[in-house]
């Protein structure tokens, strides 16, 4: 079926009377259809109260595989559709008042009333870290087959679906993200709004839609509003038939863009840096000079491609960066930012605040050393004490890790350095509960260190700060080193196979181990998602105490877990 017949079919459908097309559904999903419909024909004037909407077909071509999307004739006499009836519309819109969702506020508020009688309900808030992203799983035919509609994890999502007397379904998609520009014509801030709009008909099928959450990593392969799922034509043909893939004309822009976007993805992930190590800085700055490159000579969708990538790996990264490698990403940002259009200038400007968020706020950090440096980003420390000569001090050690592990780092703190230190860490608003810190740590052998770990949880007046000092008991022995010790006498005395860690941990220092001693801080109670900030310090205002000072102190491996 050529492009024009679909669409011409797709038209008579829209333009048949709802109660023909739905006359074997349930009233609910009638309601959902009239709701759409109605959005779809709705009247928008371009005023200070309404948005101007332009909605384009999706006539299946592009977000779905034409191949597996059947259309059939629908008499007056018949309610039937099958076995599989898609109608989908990707809108666009411009909302200054003070509701933004306006043009979709009847199908949304249809989508809150309908929800209590639906087989499947799925309500998903763009940004929701506490929620599992939504994934679809299409299912079509009478043998079950099935397609992915894949989304991003910047839309808000809702789906809807109706079981109906007969056992076929209607299920109802809706997806879209906004975000804040300037109309031109007047520089007055309003929202603007993407999204698409799916209807399903699958008669005789029990399992439409199969809702699934997306693994993270996966979320760079699923591209903008449905790029990525035109493939399954586009990349069979390419793989099977590569001389027929070059002469294909396709039938939807989508599908060449997809074809064009899913090889510039691909082309940003070749350099070896990238791929030996994905999350270290050097692998980060190897993208953002594989995109700059790329971006001289780019189309304007491959541009959206660089974009999308830019602002994910930069979003993505995991740890702190220090003043030279801000700067560094930054100038790279800038170059990708000459030649990307006005439309896509959103996405740098994000690019640009993920990278900021993440420099290091310890003063003069770059003066450190490069084994400080590293061990404070990646574990996205950020200290603050009294002034001291960076160059001359080091705050991290190795040799005497606590697993007899001689290459892994730790704080290791002596001599001035030790006066008036702080290092903390700041976690995003955790679900409320009940919550347990540790930490593994040592200190020079006095009556006491004067060196606490601490976690503060909550703001404002209603804050709350727990602490616990380290163990001045020098470094030899310790509980880590005697646990293991004891775990490996008696499973040896028992012929039972010695766990290698605790081989590593009884041996260490000759047998002596050195001195780390585990220690955790209770009963530690988040109650308003407030972010949790915890460390090491020896400042008095947390401390409490103004005692002696050990004259050297170590400190790794902070564990912060929920108990209930």
């Amino acid at each position: 079926m050529n492009t024009s017949v679909r669409k011409i079919l797709i038209a008579a459908m829209l333009l048949m009377p709802v109660s023909s097309l739905c006359a074997q559904e349930n009233p609910h999903a009638r309601a959902m259809r009239e709701a759409f419909v109605m959005t779809r024909y709705a009247k928008y004037t371009e005023n200070g109260d309404s948005a101007n909407v332009v909605w384009d077909e999706l006539d299946g071509g592009g977000l779905v595989p034409k191949e597996k999307i059947y259309f059939v004739e629908l008499s007056p006499n018949s309610g039937h559709i099958g076995p599989l009836y898609l109608d989908g519309h990707r809108f666009t819109f411009y909302e200054s008042s003070a509701d933004s969702l306006k043009p979709l506020r009847r199908i949304l508020d249809t989508f809150d009333k309908q929800a209590p009688y639906a087989s499947t309900y799925y309500s998903y808030k763009a940004g929701d870290e506490q929620a599992a992203f939504p994934g679809i799983c299409v299912t079509f035919g009478t043998n079950g087959d099935s397609f992915p509609l894949r989304l991003e994890p910047e839309m808000n999502v809702r789906i809807i679906s109706f079981k109906d007397e007969d056992g076929f379904r209607s299920t109802y998609l809706l997806s879209w993200y906004s975000h804040e520009t300037e109309k031109s014509s007047s520089q007055q801030k309003c929202y603007e709004t993407h999204g698409i709009f799916y209807e399903f008909h699958c008669p005789q099928m029990t399992s439409v839609p199969q809702v699934k959450s997306y693994d993270p990593d996966e979320y760079l392969e699923r591209t903008n509003i449905g790029l990525d799922v035109a493939s399954n034509l586009v990349w069979d043909v390419k793989k099977n038939n590569p001389q027929l893939a070059s002469e294909l004309e396709t039938d939807t822009l989508m599908e060449k863009e997809h074809y064009t976007f899913g090889n510039m993805i691909a082309d940003l992930y070749k350099s070896p840096e990238i791929s030996t190590n994905t999350t270290s800085y050097s692998a980060l700055k190897a993208k953002l000079e594989r995109m700059e490159v790329l971006s001289k000579t780019a189309n304007p969708t491959e541009l959206l491609a660089i974009c999308h990538t830019l602002d994910k790996v930069t979003g993505e990264y995991p740890s702190l960066l220090s003043g030279y490698q801000v700067e560094e990403l930054n100038s790279l940002v800038g170059m990708i930012e000459l030649v990307v259009p006005e439309s896509q200038k959103h996405q740098v400007a994000q690019a640009y605040e993920n990278i900021n968020t993440r420099r290091n706020l310890t003063e003069d950090i770059d003066r450190l050393s490069k084994n400080d440096q590293e061990f404070l980003n990646t574990n996205c420390w950020r200290m603050a004490h009294r002034s001291v000569d960076y160059p001359h001090v080091s705050f991290t050690g190795k040799g005497e890790h606590y697993t007899g592990d001689s290459q892994l780092t730790y704080f290791d703190v002596k001599g001035s350095a030790v006066e008036g230190f702080h290092a903390e860490t700041t976690l995003k608003p955790l679900p409320t509960g009940r919550y347990r810190l540790s930490a593994v740590v040592r200190a020079d052998e006095q009556e006491h260190s004067g060196i606490h770990v601490f976690v503060k949880t909550g703001t404002g007046p209603s804050a709350k700060t727990c602490h616990k000092e380290i163990p001045a008991k020098g470094n030899k022995g310790g509980n880590v080193w005697f646990s293991a010790f004891c775990r490996f006498e008696e499973r040896a005395a028992a012929n039972q196979g010695v766990y290698a860690l605790d081989i590593n941990k009884a041996t260490a220092n000759g047998g002596r181990g050195f001195g780390w001693n585990r220690i955790y801080i209770d009963d530690i109670v988040v109650d308003d998602d407030s972010p949790v900030v915890f460390g090491v310090t020896t400042r008095t205002d947390i401390t409490g105490t103004s005692i002696s000072l050990s004259k050297w102190f170590s400190a790794c491996d902070f564990i912060l877990e929920k108990v209930d």
